[in-house]
Formats: structure tokens, sequence, C-alpha cells
């Protein structure tokens, strides 16, 4: 999926949007940190993650330990991918 068409769809652009809200883009950070987003499209299900990187004193970028935060936006979604059609059709309880 290029950039063109998540910015014209609506759905993953609000995927994208939603993580960068949550995650502070734009906040400031200390000298040496930024922000970066990773975004994947699979099987009609949109995952964007904010994460935080640095770069050393010797210019090598990487990733600073941080513990990990998903953040899920529904549980019906996670219950049905998780379980696939098993989910969808068990009885309810």
């Amino acid at each position: 999926m290029n950039l063109q068409t998540i910015i014209g769809n609506t759905r993953p652009r609000r995927v994208i949007e939603r993580a960068t809200k949550e995650a502070g883009w734009g906040r400031d950070m200390p000298e040496g940190r930024g922000l970066g987003l990773a975004f994947h499209h699979s099987f009609v299900s949109y995952t964007a993650i904010v994460f935080e990187v640095e770069v050393d004193d010797v210019g090598e970028p990487g990733l600073p330990p941080v513990a990990p935060a998903p953040l899920l936006t529904s549980w019906e979604t996670l219950k049905n991918e998780a379980g696939g059609d098993d989910a969808r059709n068990a009885p309810k309880n």
C-alpha cells in the first residue's frame, strides 16, 4: 500500500492518526531522539505502531529500551483475528 492510497482511504489514515495522537507525535524530544512510524496492512486489518528512536554518540541509530504498550481499538476484532471464523460463530456467554 503506497502513501497516496493511505491518505485517500479513511480507515488506514484513521489508524495512523490514532496511533500518532496516542503517542504524542510532534512533542518535544530529548536531543538525539525522535519518533518513528510503522504501518502494516494484511487481511483487511491495519496496524500502526509509533516507536522512539535514538542516535548514539557515534551516530548509530537504535531503539532505546522501552516497555511495549499495545493499543487495542476493538476487542471484537481481536477475538475474530485470534480465533478466525470459530470466534465469530462461537456461542456468546
